[in-house]
């Protein structure tokens, strides 16, 4: 959206916007369905509007203002985060931001995008306790990972439930949808976050908006988050039932060729005693 970061367009198309309709708010909203089906609130990208009926009939914006490091334009929706801790099942709680922290608020990231001197922590608390194998985890449920809290300036506390950051299928295989943000200090919020929480990008006041109906609660407010949909057991699963399946219909043939062979062999046997008789 910002020109500083536009290698192609310039002007960009929220500047053209502003200069040939100049009656329309300098803004755009965006809300992420976690339903692909949903007819009546699809996903979409408002330029100069919103509606927050939503989110719920008493929804309020919660803003938190957009900050520029450096010189130059502004290139990216920047914002400054004070604290991000991890709800641990042990009423424990660790804080991956206990000095100022600074997040990118991008709908191009699909999760949460995690500073490289961050993921490895974040990832071992999260998976406390689990059977996992980096950000995939076996035999496991959406209840078995802990809440995640962004703390954003100025007093802004946006929780992220487990069930908006992780997917797991019926067969108990689960995705947490992080990643790694390489070669920067940045947090990322993207589709997770936006997802959990309709999103307002304000250009005239740089300002960002999170809607919440209340107090702030993470994506429960329209169902269970999921970007990433998983499907099916684990291949290493696969590959047992796929031999499960291979021995059973083996095991069936051997039983019905051992049994018609039997009778073959009796039908035989009293055909020649018939005939010495």
């Amino acid at each position: 959206a910002f020109r500083g970061l536009s290698m192609v367009t310039k002007p960009t198309i929220l500047d053209l916007l502003n200069e040939q309709h100049p009656d329309v708010p300098f803004m755009f909203s965006m809300f992420l369905s976690n339903d692909p089906d949903d007819e009546k609130h699809p996903s979409h990208l408002v330029f100069g509007s919103y509606d927050l009926e939503i989110v719920g009939p008493n929804a309020t914006w919660h803003y938190t203002p957009v900050i520029k490091r450096g010189y130059g334009d502004f290139k990216y929706w920047t914002v400054k985060m004070s604290s991000m801790t991890v709800e641990s099942r042990r009423n424990d709680q660790w804080d991956l931001c206990k000095s100022t922290c600074y997040a990118i608020v991008d709908s191009g990231t699909s999760g949460i995008a995690v500073p490289e001197d961050s993921y490895d922590d974040l990832i071992s608390y999260v998976t406390d306790g689990l059977h996992c194998k980096g950000i995939t985890c076996y035999y496991a449920s959406e209840s078995d990972f802990p809440d995640l809290v962004f703390f954003l300036s100025p007093d802004n506390e946006f929780p992220l439930l487990a069930e908006d950051y992780v997917s797991c299928s019926h067969w108990g295989e689960c995705v947490i949808k992080f990643q790694v943000s390489s070669g920067s200090s940045y947090w990322i919020l993207g589709d997770v976050f936006i997802e959990a929480y309709y999103t307002l990008f304000d250009v005239e006041n740089m300002r960002i908006g999170f809607a919440c109906d209340g107090e702030c609660g993470g994506g429960n407010w329209h169902g269970q988050g999921g970007f990433i949909e998983v499907d099916g057991p684990p291949y290493w699963e696969q590959l047992v039932l796929l031999t499960a399946s291979v021995c059973v219909v083996c095991a069936t043939f051997y039983g019905m060729f051992t049994f018609f062979t039997g009778l073959y062999v009796r039908h035989q046997q009293r055909r020649s005693a018939g005939m010495i008789g």
